[in-house]
C-alpha cells in the first residue's frame, strides 16, 4: 500500500474529464475488496496487527476526498464487520 499511496491521492472522479466515472473508480473498488477478502478470515495475531494498519491506511487514504468516500460507501458494512 505504501507504494501506491500516489494512486489513492488521485481524484478517480474528475481525473478523467468526460470519460465514464463508474469505469474511473473500478481500479479502486477493486484495492477495496482486494484488501477486505485479504483479511476477512484472518486468524494470525501477527497478521491481524498487520490487517488493522492495512485499512487504517486505506481508510485515511481514500477518506480524505468526497470521491473517495463514494468509493467506500458500498463497503462501509463490510468493513465494519470484517474489522470488528
Amino acid at each position: 500500500m505504501n507504494d501506491y499511496t500516489e494512486f489513492l491521492h488521485t481524484d478517480p472522479i474528475s481525473s478523467d474529464v468526460g470519460e465514464n466515472t463508474q469505469s474511473n473508480t473500478i481500479p479502486y473498488t477493486n484495492i477495496v475488496s482486494t484488501v477486505l477478502t485479504a483479511i476477512e478470515s484472518e486468524k494470525d495475531p501477527r497478521n491481524l496487527i498487520m490487517s488493522f494498519e492495512l485499512s487504517r491506511l486505506l481508510l485515511h487514504q481514500l477518506g480524505n476526498s468526497d470521491s473517495g468516500i463514494v468509493i467506500l460507501q458500498p463497503f462501509m458494512e463490510e468493513i465494519f464487520e470484517i474489522i470488528s
